[in-house]
């Protein structure tokens, strides 16, 4: 009798202990859900106050906005900064803008600067005959007579530039050049000027012992060799033929 008594007082001491512990449990699990809740709240009423300490901290202004990007073009950008950007592409536009039209202005007054050059080039006539030669076609070579021109005008009066400075010769050298006419000259130290033996393949001495080229400038025959007479702007330059020293072209002997 003893012994059942003692058996049931066993097993009832084992569900009450079996019970306590299932209610410590149960407690241990309330007092964890507690404190996490607890946590989560204290997080989520500190978490901007830690949040603007740590933008303190990091050298960022608490209440600035921060830039974010933009949904649609993911622009970084704000609308001032796009602003400034645009302004100084203009600007750098202008600048190359301003760059080519001073380019242009440069280019515009070099070409004006040349053509006032060109325009204000001296300039002469110049003419050269050989018409003396006409009375005088029984003493000429037959193959000297085939080449004189029918009126002895070998180049009509023509207008020709010069430079500053340029000789009687100078002219002659390159009005025969351009107009594709021969001469033949050459340099005698003696006189320090060049003679000129031959224009269009007549040659001193074709139409006599004291024939050859002779030169006036304005209707007067000048004393100096052709490459010291200085040309001067709207001389009239004659290039003649003579067979007699110069007496039947007018020169005074």
């Amino acid at each position: 009798m003893a012994d059942k008594d003692t058996t049931v007082k066993t097993k009832k001491s084992t569900a009450s202990e079996s019970g306590k512990g299932k209610n410590r449990v149960r407690f241990k699990k309330f007092v964890l859900i507690l404190t996490v809740a607890v946590t989560i709240g204290l997080y989520g009423c500190s978490g901007p106050e830690n949040y603007n300490a740590d933008l303190n901290s990091a050298g960022v202004e608490s209440g600035t906005e921060m830039q974010t990007p933009n949904d649609e073009s993911g622009d970084l950008y704000s609308e001032d900064e796009k602003a400034d950007e645009t302004d100084k592409k203009s600007d750098a536009q202008g600048k190359k803008t301003d760059t080519a039209d001073e380019k242009q202005d440069i280019a515009d007054e070099n070409s004006s600067g040349a053509g006032e050059s060109a325009s204000s080039a001296y300039t002469c006539t110049v003419s050269i005959k050989c018409d003396t030669l006409l009375e005088h076609m029984e003493e000429i070579s037959s193959g000297v007579r085939e080449i004189i021109p029918e009126d002895g005008i070998i180049l009509s009066e023509t207008e020709a530039e010069f430079d500053e400075g340029d000789s009687v010769f100078d002219v002659l050298s390159s009005v025969t050049r351009e107009n594709k006419i021969h001469m033949e000259f050459v340099n005698t130290p003696a006189y320090g000027t060049a003679y000129i033996k031959g224009i269009a393949n007549i040659y001193e001495f074709d139409g006599g012992d004291v024939s050859g080229w002779m030169y006036s400038v304005n209707g007067q025959f000048p004393n100096v060799g052709c490459s010291s007479y200085e040309v001067k702007s709207g001389d009239k330059i004659e290039w003649i033929y003579s067979c007699d020293l110069g007496r039947d072209i007018g020169k005074d002997i």
